[in-house]
């Protein structure tokens, strides 16, 4: 429809009545036992430029997929003026070319560990599936080097073993993912909870452990886990990809909010276990630096149609990108949301094994 004189479009005007997901990430299991880990975008109206309107596509990305995932991104953002990414990384990888704008120096690649974890759950990394430095498209990133950035808590050593890999991001998730409720930080476990999930460590399986305890510890789940019983199937039969593959959603769900949305018909849907993740100190200048290039890129000339690319964690809550971006541009407006599938995991029966690559 044409739009109004001197106001914004009638389709914005009808779309504003949208607003942005409580969680950018979910799990839906369909009526064939198939489940699909699902990641949300959310298109931006942030004001007229002249003629015409300035949209930002904030899709949320997570680091490890589909490779058919990252292609869909892919021809998503082929349209975009400008395409901006979160990443992590040292200073001496990057260029600054202007204010709040820096560009990738060189090709980036997945450490060694994160492309083994991927490739034993036949997956792909985004580093290995996104032209991140080798495209002048994919050079942008909004985010702060490492080195400008507070220390965080020592990490523990990290087995080269990708089940326990995804085990130790559980853990992370569970012990230093506080939650967001009602807009305020809720407190991490007490003492005795960590001490038991320690312990959990010693047994055959320690993700089925701690998933029990991150159920069980619950405050906004009122039964087990959706990802619980299908996980226990899998390590039943030896199925390890997909047990990774489950143990990885639910990470993945243990640091988001409650919520995701409509699961449609003979699906049933699995939001977030927690209630946000953590926003510390880092995460808080991270969202900053953010928005600060998406204000650069929107001030460009010809930048009508901008793309970031941010983890889920980042984008929910009060003090998530989203947010931020609204408050510095009141006239922002919500005029799609869409979802996005990540990967699958069969639920199969018993009988029919399909064993982990080596």
């Amino acid at each position: 429809p044409e739009g109004m004189v001197g106001g914004p479009p009638l389709l914005v005007l009808l779309a504003s009545a949208l607003v942005t997901p409580p969680t950018f990430v979910r799990l839906l299991r369909s009526a064939s036992d198939v489940y699909e880990l699902q990641t949300a975008s959310v298109t931006l109206d942030v004001g007229a430029r002249g003629d015409s309107r300035r949209t930002v596509d904030v899709i949320s990305t997570v680091h490890i997929a589909d490779a058919a995932y990252y292609r869909a991104i892919m021809h998503d953002t082929a349209d975009a003026d400008v395409v901006l990414f979160e990443l992590m990384t040292s200073a001496r990888n990057l260029a600054s070319v202007g204010e709040n704008d820096l560009r990738l120096r060189t090709r980036m690649q997945p450490a060694p560990a994160q492309r083994r974890m991927a490739s034993s759950m036949a997956l792909a990394h985004q580093l290995d599936a996104l032209p991140y430095g080798s495209a002048p498209r994919f050079s942008r990133v909004a985010d702060v080097p490492v080195e400008q950035l507070p220390p965080e808590e020592p990490a523990a050593a990290v087995s080269g073993t990708a089940i326990a890999e995804v085990a130790r991001i559980v853990r992370d998730g569970a012990i230093r993912g506080a939650a967001l409720s009602a807009g305020r930080a809720r407190r991490g476990p007490p003492a005795w909870q960590q001490l038991l999930r320690a312990i959990s460590w010693t047994v055959p399986c320690p993700e089925l452990s701690l998933l029990i305890l991150d159920w069980s510890w619950s405050r906004t789940r009122p039964q087990l886990s959706g990802v619980l019983e299908p996980l226990g199937r899998a390590l039943s039969r030896l199925d390890l990809a997909a047990a990774q593959r489950l143990a990885y959603a639910q990470a993945l769900l243990s640091a988001s909010g409650p919520g995701g949305g409509s699961a449609g018909p003979g699906a049933e849907l699995f939001g977030g276990g927690g209630a946000g993740a953590r926003v510390g100190e880092r995460m808080l200048q991270r969202n900053a630096a953010a928005v600060d290039a998406l204000d650069a890129a929107l001030s460009e000339p010809g930048a009508q149609r901008v793309a970031i690319l941010y983890g889920p964690s980042h984008l929910e809550g009060p003090s998530g990108l989203i947010a931020a971006l609204s408050a510095r541009r009141p006239d922002t407006r919500v005029v799609d949301v869409s979802w996005r599938p990540a990967f699958t995991v069969e639920d199969r029966a018993a009988g029919a094994v399909q064993r982990a690559p080596i």
